[in-house]
């Protein structure tokens, strides 16, 4: 989808300070919950603190603003708290616990998706504000950053006036009403578009025109908007500006602010006139419409990788027991032994299902359709496509949990129907072999820059073919492949022609062994791939090429 181009990002950055964020998450949790129950400070909490804050400035340098405020802000939360713990307000515990947990979710749905979408934060920060007594970022604020002050100007469509009337600010009142203590009918939002079509009318030849046109567009469609805190305010604050511009409609001007909220209440919205907004103000899909919002908020509020990686090895370790069970006893069977298993197949369909792993859960029900009695393990055909099944299983269970995990920290799958443990142990082989060829590469190289014997680099063309077909299954990056095929066919020349190599040749090519080396070292310590320091290989390799 196009949306993804705006709000994809590189989360590397990010995955290399994740952990400390999320120590410095856990500690402040636990610290929260002392406070609750004994109502005194926990021994660390100010070194968790600092933690939390210089987590938060990283956050800043990495470009992560949003998500570094939410960090800062849950610190001053939890220093304000700290200062008198016999006395705790519960409103504060509540924001500081919701922001927190906010922040746990959002960075890991950043790193597993490599998606940014700050609209997410603005209800955590609102109340971490509130707590704080700072003023509030509001839900335009993306929009007002871009406007740079100035109110745009906009082509929109003219509403006719309608009749006058007397009562359409006490009709806006009741409708708000209602929405606010949600009472609402459809007649309330059928009042709330003849309030903005009736504003809208009577604004025309105003210097407000365009502002009340924008907010039309919004009641006229409010009944299909998401309305959150944030969004409520905005819908409280038009209250207070009706009756402003009723008494003045002449005089009436909204601020930049107004205007930005409004404006993203539009964009978010599902309609030409959302589309037509985006164009206009060229902000493409960076701010999501309130259906993509709802896509990604189950995503991001779903179970988190802990709770995924715990039930999976929970009935991973269940289904392996189960199947070498029944792949070395089933001859022996009695009834009574056939109904336990039949019992914990059931209920290993029923968690496959709640993994939303229904295709897996669907196989092996047809399979329990057909086991009735000990005797039905008799026949070979149904016993096989039993365990095949829950060998398919497992499988499905170790794809669910790489999903979970960014695919910076993990090896690519590219067929979900190879067996993972097969695939995971071709990768380790092929790690274990690369090793040993790039440290033989590296020392040939660096014996013939001592001896220029050329013997030692016969063999070193093939060597980093083999290298090169090594890392393009590994990481499906090309600039690291060319890098290894454009020194091996230099080599290749230059033993052919019997030149010796050059001190600044060798060092480029020793330029491209060591990324394969800072390679091997990340898949070591599971650490993110930085792709973008293999370009220095394949630019040194470049050089080489140009000079053969």
């Amino acid at each position: 989808m196009s949306y993804q181009t705006s709000i994809h990002f590189d989360p590397t950055a990010l995955l290399i300070i994740k952990n400390e964020v999320d120590n410095s998450i856990k500690l402040v949790e636990s610290a929260v919950a002392t406070l609750v129950e004994e109502q005194q400070l926990p021994f660390g909490i100010d070194d968790a603190l600092l933690q939390l804050e210089q987590c938060s400035q990283i956050l800043l340098l990495i470009d992560l603003p949003d998500i570094a405020k939410i960090a800062q802000y849950s610190a001053e939360l939890m220093r304000k708290i700290m200062r008198n713990p016999q006395q705790i307000i519960t409103s504060d515990i509540q924001h500081l616990s919701e922001g927190v947990t906010t922040l746990k979710c959002y960075i890991e749905f950043s790193c597993v998706k490599q998606l940014t979408i700050p609209q997410f934060l603005l209800q955590s920060l609102n109340q971490l504000e509130l707590s704080l007594n700072k003023p509030l970022t509001r839900e335009g604020y993306q929009i007002e950053q871009q406007l740079g002050g100035v109110a745009p100007e906009l082509d929109l469509p003219v509403q006719a006036a309608l009749e006058k009337s007397e009562h359409i600010h006490r009709l806006y009142k009741n409708c708000l009403l209602k929405l606010l203590t949600r009472k609402t009918q459809k007649l309330d939002f059928e009042g709330f578009k003849l309030v903005g079509q009736y504003i809208s009318g009577i604004a025309q030849q105003t210097q407000s025109e365009q502002y009340w046109n924008l907010v039309r567009i919004v009641l006229a469609h409010l009944n299909d908007t998401l309305l959150t805190e944030p969004r409520l305010r905005i819908l409280i604050n038009l209250e207070t500006q009706i009756a402003q511009f009723l008494k003045q409609p002449l005089g009436f001007s909204a601020s930049v602010e107004d205007v930005s909220d409004i404006l993203t209440l539009c964009i978010t919205q599902d309609n030409q006139h959302s589309d037509y907004l985006r164009q206009q103000l060229k902000i493409s899909d960076k701010i999501l419409s309130d259906s993509e919002l709802y896509l990604y908020r189950k995503q991001l509020f779903g179970p988190d990788q802990q709770t995924i990686r715990t039930v999976c090895n929970l009935l991973n370790d269940e289904i392996t027991v189960l199947h070498k069970d029944i792949e070395f006893n089933y001859t022996n069977f009695n009834d009574e032994r056939t109904s336990e298993i039949k019992q914990q197949l059931q209920n290993i369909c029923r968690t496959l299902s709640v993994l939303n792993l229904s295709n897996t859960s669907q196989q092996l029900a047809e399979s329990l359709k057909q086991l009735h009695s000990a005797q039905d393990f008799q026949n070979e055909q149904f016993t096989q496509t039993l365990m095949n099944n829950l060998l398919t299983a497992l499988n499905d269970l170790g794809l669910l949990l790489r999903q979970y995990r960014s695919n910076l920290l993990q090896y690519p799958v590219n067929n979900p129907n190879i067996a993972l443990d097969r695939l995971e142990n071709a990768y380790k082989t092929l790690v274990h072999e690369l090793k040993a060829l790039v440290d033989l590469s590296s020392q040939s190289i660096i014996s013939y820059a001592q001896s220029y014997d050329s013997i030692l680099i016969e063999n070193l063309g093939s060597h980093f073919k083999e290298i090169a077909g090594a890392v393009l299954f590994l990481l499906h990056y090309e600039n690291l492949y060319y890098a290894f095929l454009n020194c091996a066919e230099f080599i290749e020349k230059q033993v052919a022609a019997e030149k010796a190599l050059e001190p600044e040749q060798i060092r480029r090519i020793l330029d491209v062994c060591a990324s394969a080396d800072m390679l091997l070292e990340m898949l070591h310590h599971h650490h993110p791939i930085m792709y973008r320091m293999f370009d220095v290989a394949f630019n040194s390799s470049q050089q080489l090429k140009s000079v053969a």
